[in-house]
């Protein structure tokens, strides 16, 4: 792979916690991890990473490196979640942040989080229209965030899963986040294994909300929706193209096993394969110039989906999503 042509920013999830303390009905996580069963990443394994990311961050000159916390949700750590940041900040001179639910946020809580080596957390919130039964609630995490963001600790809004039914509700969505935060939501989609296909009654109503959006919230905030699908559609307000590496329990990597030069390389053969070629053969597409690598998960069948349809909806779905942002643009010059 040219990561000198390829990569402007280079982003580590490490996977510290398979614990959770939220149950929500769609995560995916424990489709694979009961929490009975459920580990701590030993700090061996974490100090092993660390001394990676720095080593990477030394050997890839001229473009962005960040990491995070992942799980499970890392609040579970307690304490111990500030330890982490605080070593993993004086290996690598790197502030990390963290992806939570928000359950367990409390002003004792923030006051430690402000005082350690933690840059932010990125709070999931629930679509406020259909929050999932075993999710926190979207009001009280909004509340949350108004009330705790600061500039020293951000709270930022993390993702926001949307199901295809309320493809027609992401404009009203929009405009209740930001109503409440002064920010718009991250919007995903579900696209691991409770995956459906979107009909075409779906994929319009999609393309009206994000119009609607774009059109709307333009110039007021940045937009970060459907980015599995779309990179180039928050691309243009991050101005960078991201490429996102999971550390975890199995370390398939080798990180601390073998050289930092020979898991470095592990690592970059690894993204080819989490980025492969989409192989379409429609350069009559608009799109085909920035379509060429596709995120791994959209070759991959779902509960529901065969492989072969899953990557045709990818295509529908991403033509959708950036005609609809491309038009609102251009229909306000």
């Amino acid at each position: 792979m040219d990561i000198g042509n390829k990569i402007n920013e280079y982003s580590f999830s490490i996977i510290v916690t398979e614990k959770c303390n939220m149950h929500c009905t769609y995560c995916h996580f424990f489709e694979h991890v009961t929490k009975k069963s459920a580990r701590d990443m030993s700090n061996r394994q974490l100090i092993n990473y660390f001394n990676f990311i720095n080593y990477f961050k030394e050997n890839i000159e001229g473009h962005n490196i960040d990491y995070r916390f992942s799980g499970g949700d890392p609040i579970v750590l307690g304490d111990r979640l500030f330890e982490i940041a605080d070593m993993g900040y004086k290996i690598t001179g790197v502030k990390p942040y963290f992806l939570t639910a928000g359950n367990g946020i409390s002003e004792n809580w923030i006051e430690k989080a402000r005082r350690s080596s933690l840059s932010a957390c990125m709070i999931s919130i629930e679509n406020p229209l259909n929050p999932d039964p075993g999710a926190m609630n979207p009001y009280e995490i909004m509340k949350i965030i108004k009330k705790y963001d600061s500039e020293d600790f951000r709270l930022l809004p993390g993702v926001t899963v949307v199901r295809n039914e309320n493809f027609k509700d992401i404009y009203e969505i929009s405009r209740i986040v930001y109503e409440e935060i002064g920010l718009l939501p991250k919007i995903q989609e579900i696209n691991y294994g409770a995956y459906e296909s979107p009909t075409d009654e779906q994929l319009e109503s999609l393309y009206d909300n994000l119009y609607r959006v774009v059109r709307d919230f333009k110039g007021k905030t940045y937009f970060d929706y459907f980015s599995y699908i779309s990179p180039i559609y928050n691309a243009c307000h991050h101005k960078k193209k991201t490429y996102l590496s999971e550390l975890n329990f199995e370390n398939k990597h080798m990180i601390g096993v073998v050289s930092d030069k020979e898991a470095m390389r592990n690592l970059l053969n690894f993204i080819d394969l989490n980025y492969p070629k989409h192989d379409c053969e429609d350069n009559e597409c608009d799109w085909f110039p920035e379509c060429s690598n596709v995120k791994w998960l959209w070759k991959k069948k779902s509960k529901y989906v065969t492989a072969e349809k899953k990557i045709l909806d990818y295509c529908r779905l991403k033509k959708t999503i950036n005609d609809a942002y491309y038009n609102a643009l251009a229909t306000s010059i």
